[in-house]
């Protein structure tokens, strides 16, 4: 394998000779990942956009089980390496890559001689390819290249739908949509296209909502359509075209946390967003580590409650709501009072901007780009819309309410 852009190239597949290898073992030379003679490794694995390192496990675990069936006679497979030791596409160099891009599914065949690692190569590759998780790439991916069916344009750093495709999804969608009497499994099977295409662009699984409901309840069923699920489709047809995210995306140099109150006896609560500056070393860290990376329940890194707990915190915006919600809702709007002061800031539009939220529902409906719930996708589909209008991209991670720096400041009431 070589390293992405700042490398030469990179190639999904290769096969490593024994003449490369040293007393029986290979060492990969960009990530130091080493592995012995009959391996079927991968030095890094795929993540997409705004995915989380959860996804991305369950992704590897799938292929390798898929690759244990196909090649049966390989005995060992290697782990994955470290979180910072994973090669990402995009970024000047390895160090300063976002982890919030595609990163690429390397697969390395150590053979016992070459003709047989070429074979085994092969078929670990078909065996991939046929359950859609791999395309085999013959030239350098920092030129362009497939990866699991999204178009990767190495020189723009972008990845997305092919253009083929999104015309394709539209023409079916639309078609669909202007039907008074449909076939639900047909919906059913457009709708699985879509959201497979939007894995790219997550804010756009915002749109779907009555649609769901629709094709759960009619499944096996021709009926006419409900007006909501029509409108649902029509719009994801013509939005198929945002399908396409950048991987080079920086970090800006600006950290906010936002908080919520819920109805009390006074009033309906209130909300508030504050910031302080983001040192490029953290920012980085943000990025590209799982030092900020906080699992809800377990308690942050030292060295994060020591950053989050000086002081020097500003407050952007603190209102007092003048509605009642759920309070997962009013941490929503929490966020949309942030996403629309960054899209007031043309510096930071356009990077990746760090939230810390105290809400587990909140940290969870906005990497995912959609709720279940109809009053948190409404405003899922508001943050979409300044994400994709106006370069309003968020970076969300979790801490606990005890290091809320904007919890006193959602509590105060105007004398």
């Amino acid at each position: 394998m070589r390293a992405f852009q700042c490398l030469p190239s990179v190639r999904i597949s290769e096969v490593v000779s024994p003449d490369e290898c040293t007393g029986g073992r290979y060492t990969c030379p960009h990530t130091g990942a080493t592995f012995m003679l009959g391996e079927v490794a991968w030095p890094c694995y795929l993540r997409l956009p705004m995915g989380g390192i959860r996804s991305a496990e369950i992704m590897q675990h799938i292929a390798g089980n898929i690759l244990a069936q196909a090649l049966p006679e390989v005995r060992t497979f290697a782990r994955p390496i470290t979180d910072k030791r994973r090669l990402a596409l995009g970024g000047d160099t390895i160090a300063e890559s976002t982890a919030w891009g595609l990163y690429l599914d390397n697969l390395y065949v150590i053979g016992t001689s070459h003709a047989h690692a070429s074979e085994v190569l092969e078929r670990g590759v078909a065996a991939l390819t046929h359950a859609g998780l791999l395309c085999t790439v013959t030239q350098p991916v920092a030129r362009t290249a497939k990866l699991l069916g999204f178009q990767y344009d190495g020189i723009a750093c972008t990845v997305g739908v092919p253009e083929e495709r999104m015309r394709l999804l539209r023409e079916a969608g639309l078609w669909l949509a202007s039907c008074d009497l449909v076939d639900v499994d047909a919906v059913d099977r457009v709708l699985g296209h879509f959201t497979w295409a939007f894995l790219a662009q997550r804010p756009l699984y915002s749109v779907f909502s009555a649609i769901y409901e629709f094709v759960r309840l009619n499944r096996g069923r021709h009926v006419p359509w409900w007006g909501s699920a029509r409108r649902e489709l029509q719009l994801a047809s013509r939005l198929v075209h945002l399908a396409v995210t950048t991987v080079s995306r920086p970090v800006a140099p600006l950290l906010l946390v936002t908080d919520a109150e819920g109805q009390n006896s006074f009033d309906n609560g209130g909300g508030a967003v504050v910031a302080r500056p983001f040192p490029h070393s953290h920012a980085t860290e943000f990025r590209n580590g799982r030092l900020w990376e906080t699992l809800p329940g377990e308690r942050p890194h030292a060295s994060v409650v020591g950053f989050i707990s000086e002081p020097g915190w500003e407050e952007l915006d603190v209102r007092r709501w003048r509605f009642g919600a759920h309070n997962n809702v009013l941490e929503l709007e929490a966020v949309l009072l942030a996403a629309k002061h960054i899209a007031r800031c043309p510096g930071i539009r356009g990077r990746w901007v760090p939230l810390l939220t105290d809400s587990s529902v909140v940290l969870g409906c906005v990497r995912k780009g959609r709720s279940s719930s109809f009053a948190l996708c409404r405003r899922l589909r508001k943050l979409a819309a300044l994400a994709l209008g106006w370069g309003v991209w968020l970076c969300p991670r979790w801490i606990p309410t005890d290091l809320c720096a904007a919890d006193s400041a959602s509590r105060r009431r105007e004398p």
